[in-house]
């Protein structure tokens, strides 16, 4: 197939790089001066789908999707008559604004790539790809990734949404959890090392994530998409805990929002 990728950051380079081993591939990103021309975008628009990639950071806490909007605006403007597929992370309620808006065939596919390994993700994606859109547009993706044998699921586009934020929700939620006990370890006087060790070592909960010696999650997915899922609707009140307790940590260690290198934004949908 003759595809297109729009957004050239962690996502977009994983997602154009494997597919180029499987289809041909044309790239678009307004701010690589490689892949910004007006040449490249018209190849873009030539093809048989579109994958946008492009960031959604957070803003004043919620999931900032105006650079989704740009790119589904240009797409529309130009009567691009393919299937776009939004890797991007979405509020939720965003796809049904979209289709209601834009007269284009949307498929949303949330990305669970690691951000320090994003390549071996993709290629080989952990455990399920998901995907939400009209059946007849949900096949022609599963066309693109027919070379995978990754389990693929299919959603409604709400739950696909919600299910996208809760993925790292529940990460963060373990990170939080992890320095509660490691606050009660220090207090009682037990090794918050071996407490979770032997916690991680039960196959039903997996080393991920507890590990009280990495400190408070940080970066640019966990706490942005807890945020977005905590504001969903209100009352939310164990992921109110969840980022509250996280906050007790970082302020506790003086961390700043950029010097945390831990590897708990691992799940990142987007970094530039």
């Amino acid at each position: 197939m003759i595809l297109g990728v729009i957004g050239f950051g962690t996502v977009g380079k994983a997602v154009a790089h494997t597919l180029l081993f499987f289809h041909t591939v044309y790239i678009w990103d307004k701010y690589d001066p490689c892949f910004s021309s007006d040449f490249d975008l018209k190849n873009v628009l030539k093809t048989e789908a579109i994958f946008i990639c492009v960031p959604t950071p957070s803003k004043e806490n919620r999931l900032d999707m105006s650079a989704v909007e740009e790119v589904l605006i240009k797409l529309d403007r130009n009567c691009f008559s393919g299937v776009v597929i939004i890797k991007s992370t979405l509020r939720v309620g965003a796809m049904v604004g979209f289709k209601r808006s834009y007269n284009l065939r949307l498929v949303y596919a949330p990305e669970f790539l690691r951000e320090r390994s994003a390549l071996q993700f993709f290629v080989n994606p952990p455990g399920r790809i998901v995907f939400s859109g009209d059946p007849e547009d949900v096949k022609i993706v599963l066309e693109i990734f027919k070379w995978c044998e990754t389990r693929k699921i299919l959603m409604d586009d709400l739950s696909a949404e919600v299910m996208k934020l809760a993925h790292n929700a529940l990460f963060a939620t373990k990170v939080s959890f992890t320095n509660e006990i490691k606050k009660i370890c220090l207090e009682v006087g037990a090794d918050p090392k071996k407490v979770m060790k032997a916690i991680a070592a039960d196959p039903r909960n997996g080393p991920s994530h507890l590990d009280p010696e990495i400190g408070p999650y940080n970066g640019e997915c966990l706490i942005k998409d807890t945020l977005e899922l905590m504001l969903t609707t209100p009352n939310n009140l164990l992921l109110e805990a969840v980022h509250r307790r996280n906050q007790q940590e970082i302020a506790m260690q003086g961390i700043n929002g950029d010097s945390n290198e831990r590897a708990q934004a691992e799940n990142c949908n987007y970094r530039r």
